[in-house]
């Protein structure tokens, strides 16, 4: 899928490896939340 030369990409590939795990955090973080909140909703009114 991916094609990456490993001396020439390196530079360019850390900026979208840093975004990616940003990204990625930032999912997480959504789904926790979301998670969270579904969770809350449904012991709230029992």
């Amino acid at each position: 899928m991916f094609r990456i030369s490993p001396m020439t990409e390196i530079p360019t590939g850390l900026p979208q490896l840093d975004r990616d795990v940003r990204v990625l955090c930032a999912a997480i973080g959504l789904i926790t939340a979301g998670m969270a909140f579904a969770t809350l909703t449904i012991v709230l009114p029992l």
